[in-house]
């Protein structure tokens, strides 16, 4: 009788191991690159809600600057809480002010039958009521509006997004740069618009 020995045929434990090992990297490797891209997205949406609102406001002083008969400025409540820009038809935009680490979030607009320039309340009750054109931790880096010789203005806006600790000066998130997406800024945006007005109707 001849004696057939089976010959097993499978993997040794260092092998499967190593092939674990092999399989666990590149799904790190693919789970960073999916997180990346969902970050870069959320920052890419966050950009594009902040080109909106400025193209929004900017297109709305220039209008009211062109023939509302008025001149829009930046005014400042007297608490120095609020600032706010009184528009001809009625049209108030409104933002709490930022100091320091401590961001005021918002950008506010509403419609305020009253007195306006001057005063407090326009401010307040448009921040309190009004709806908000900026996006999720959306803030007011500066709003300029200033007129120039001839009847032109100069309109600045700097609109932003993100937390204090995502921009390079946490201690002044209103003025510095976004940190790099590897450094903590994955949702920090900055969007700066500046535009010449040339007044139409006086």
């Amino acid at each position: 009788m001849v004696d057939k020995k089976i010959k097993q045929q499978g993997f040794t434990v260092i092998e499967i191991m190593i092939a674990i090992s092999i399989f666990s990297m590149a799904l790190m490797i693919v789970m960073a690159v999916v997180i990346g891209m969902g970050k870069q997205y959320q920052k890419a949406t966050y950009t594009t809600q902040l080109n909106a609102a400025s193209r929004t406001f900017h297109q709305t002083i220039a209008t009211d600057i062109n023939y509302g008969g008025i001149d829009p400025k930046v005014l400042t409540t007297t608490n120095g809480q609020y600032k706010y820009i009184c528009l001809s038809n009625n049209i108030v935009y409104a933002w709490p002010v930022t100091v320091g680490a401590v961001i005021a979030n918002g950008l506010y607009r509403a419609s305020f039958a009253g007195f306006c320039n001057g005063n407090d309340s326009a401010a307040s009750t448009t921040v309190a009521s009004g709806s908000n054109v900026l996006p999720a931790n959306g803030f007011v880096g500066s709003i300029e509006i200033d007129p120039k010789i001839g009847g032109t203005y100069s309109v600045k806006t700097n609109f932003r997004t993100g937390t204090a600790d995502m921009f390079s000066d946490s201690t002044n998130p209103s003025s510095s740069s976004c940190l790099p997406t590897l450094r903590g800024g994955d949702f920090c945006a900055v969007v700066e618009y500046n535009n010449s007005v040339r007044k139409r109707i006086e």
